[in-house]
């Protein structure tokens, strides 16, 4: 009976020590779109990245740059960030489609634009030759990772149902019910994550509301395993020649997010935070440049956001604007950003 007792004492401490070293998965998403609207070197900014102990990477594959020219596919730069990545024993989520991370949200190649009718503010889907060449696009990127083991989620799409980008294009749930089926049988049995916008400003969700034609988590549950919700506390717009600013108050936001996260769980989805704001969303501003500190973004801002969700059953969090830290440091020497991370990483343990 002693015997039994000391093997049921050290199986509990060691499942209590198995849980404590998961934690909650801390990452990031890398893009060289942002490294250059910053001046910052693609590969230089990219190891860095690695070297700051995230524990996971989205990288996604941009497909303006992969095929420039229809059927000639170049996947060095995606093959070199995955190469990098593994080594450091970063685990990656990749993303595919024809909207991926950044602005401008949609990364249609010009050849194909110019053979598609794709009207502003339309279901850019409805166009059978974008259809056809987006469908190619994402089996060949597929098919080239789907061996790869360091790739933990396959992201399809990025917000496909907000309308969003130069023209507000939006992109109908029956492709993307399509291209989330192609995906599963290339990869296998890896989950797919798709991603939201979320609205806790209640006047912006029913306006948002008002001019789509879905309820974006909602219509999402029947096509993946994981969701991811894009959080923004704040958002400057520029509109009529004037700044706006979009907040919630942190009970607003809190209330809104809880109820989101507890419907999901009770479909028995995985919830992540994709895009945790930790960059200025400042009104005219593409990337914020200025020494001037932004109303839009803080990193004690970002910590307050974190600190709400982080004990409320998410798997994990990315922090959006990791290229912004970089540029606060060598332009200004601010490691403010990276401080944060740190009390992060502690927090998560």
């Amino acid at each position: 009976m002693k015997h039994k007792k000391i093997i049921l004492f050290l199986s509990l401490i060691l499942l209590l020590e198995g849980t404590a070293a998961i934690g909650l998965e801390i990452g990031t998403t890398f893009s060289k779109k942002q490294c250059d609207y910053f001046g910052l070197e693609e590969k230089e900014t990219f190891q860095e990245v690695l070297e700051m102990g995230f524990s996971v990477i989205r990288l996604a594959a941009y497909w303006d740059e992969i095929e420039k020219e229809e059927g000639a596919f170049d996947f060095s730069s995606l093959d070199w960030q995955i190469k990098e990545a593994k080594m450091k024993r970063v685990p990656i989520i990749l993303s595919v489609g024809m909207k991926a991370p950044r602005w401008p949200e949609y990364y249609i190649p010009d050849w194909v634009i110019e053979n598609a009718a794709l009207p502003y503010g339309g279901n850019v889907a409805k166009d059978p030759f974008l259809r056809e060449k987006t469908l190619e696009f994402i089996k060949k990127t597929a098919e080239r990772y789907k061996k790869e083991k360091s790739i933990i989620l396959w992201q399809v799409e990025n917000e496909a149902f907000t309308r969003i980008g130069k023209k507000a294009w939006y992109i109908g749930k029956d492709f993307l019910r399509e291209e989330v089926s192609l995906v599963k049988s290339i990869v296998g049995d890896k989950p797919i994550l798709l991603t939201s916008a979320t609205y806790p400003n209640r006047l912006l969700r029913l306006v948002t509301r008002a001019f789509s034609p879905y309820n974006f988590i909602k219509d999402y549950i029947p096509l993946c395993e994981v969701i991811g919700l894009n959080v923004y506390p704040v958002v400057g717009e520029k509109k009529w020649g004037m700044d706006f600013y979009i907040r919630a108050s942190p009970e607003e936001r809190k209330r809104y997010f809880l109820q989101e996260i507890k419907k999901l769980k009770e479909q028995g989805k995985k919830v992540w935070i994709t895009e945790l704001q930790a960059e200025p969303w400042e009104p005219g501003h593409l990337a914020y440049k200025p020494e001037e500190e932004p109303k839009t973004s803080s990193p004690e801002e970002t910590y307050s956001a974190f600190s709400e969700l982080k004990d409320e059953g998410i798997e994990g969090f990315l922090f959006w604007g990791v290229e912004y830290w970089i540029y606060r440091k060598e332009k200004f020497n601010d490691d403010s950003w990276y401080r944060l991370l740190e009390r992060v990483k502690r927090e998560s343990d």
